[in-house]
């Protein structure tokens, strides 16, 4: 991200999430006006979500994401898994949120990075409120939107029918993402 532009990290747009994690994010209205001068001023925004936490649900990171959108996040987002650190609260909660992780290597690389070195990071995998099944899917509709939405494929349309007809942007990219998902069609091969 080059210094003309905004991150809005707020790893959830999810209440019970927010309160589980014991982070707030800024209110809706205050997001909403900080877009819109950002647009106008061509500062591009760039929001940083994380997937895997304590209470999140397919619905609930879908929803976020819509919540994005309707609110004029069309910017860019970045996706993080949740990592367990070694001294964090979360670490210490793993049996209450019924968390699974896997052990991956080199997950966060700089471009000026010692590829010699393998930095070890703790990745959630599963939740009580999230199944492994449910994460890929999750990832999945982010990537998605990276794609289509943000990197300007459908965004374009998806903007003018929300704008003209109130197509909502749930109506379009849930359908967007259900005809991508099956199996007969070319995006899926």
């Amino acid at each position: 991200v080059c210094s003309s532009d905004l991150t809005l990290s707020m790893q959830s747009m999810d209440d019970t999430v927010l309160t589980t994690i014991k982070r707030k994010n800024m209110e809706v209205s205050n997001l909403t006006e900080m877009l819109k001068v950002c647009e106008a001023e061509g500062v591009t925004t760039y929001t940083e979500m994380i997937l895997g936490l304590p209470d999140e649900t397919l619905d609930s990171w879908r929803a976020g994401h819509y919540k994005l959108l309707d609110n004029g996040q069309h910017g860019m987002i970045d996706i993080y898994l949740t990592m367990l650190l070694e001294n964090s609260e979360l670490n210490s909660q793993v049996d209450t949120y019924g968390i699974k992780t896997i052990e991956v290597f080199n997950y966060i690389l700089g471009s000026d990075a010692d590829l010699s070195v393998r930095e070890r990071a703790t990745i959630v995998t599963e939740t009580n409120s999230l199944p492994f099944n449910e994460l890929i899917d999750s990832y999945m509709f982010s990537w998605m939107l990276l794609v289509f939405h943000y990197l300007g494929y459908t965004q374009v349309f998806s903007r003018y029918l929300n704008h003209k007809y109130s197509i909502s942007y749930q109506t379009y990219y849930d359908t967007l993402f259900n005809y991508i998902d099956r199996k007969s069609t070319r995006l899926n091969s």
